[in-house]
């Protein structure tokens, strides 16, 4: 995870292009020269916080944001070993999951909570 500026969010929220990827349902027929990508990204917030989460995704200029509804949490804050976990207790949880249907390849993707400043980007290999 890393931070990001406002003003970069900004800017990946606006899609340059519309033909990188599309969401597609699952269990969609596989496609030659295509593949397909689940996105899975959740985090849990105090319960005084909003019930909605926007998540913002673009991949190599493509953007989509996706407004996700939190659910209620009250599990306890200790496995069931009695150690502590940060992931339980109570609050709002938010889950994104969108499948998606990209061409073959290594893409950049950019995954970021706009409300949060928060980013998280893939790293390309250097030849």
């Amino acid at each position: 995870m890393y931070g990001a500026t406002k003003k970069e969010i900004a800017i990946k929220s606006q899609s340059e292009r519309n033909d990188v990827f599309k969401e597609i349902t699952a269990g969609s027929m596989f496609q030659a020269g295509f593949s397909d990508l689940n996105i899975k990204s959740s985090i849990k917030k105090p319960l005084d916080k909003q019930s909605e989460e926007i998540f913002l995704l673009n991949i190599e200029g493509q953007s989509a944001k996706w407004n996700v509804m939190g659910q209620r949490e009250e599990a306890s804050q200790h496995d069931e070993k009695g150690q502590p976990n940060p992931e339980r207790g109570k609050g709002m949880k938010y889950v994104l999951s969108k499948d998606l249907r990209l061409g073959h390849g290594l893409h950049k993707i950019f995954l970021a909570l706009p409300a949060e400043n928060v980013s998280y980007r893939t790293q390309q290999k250097k030849s």
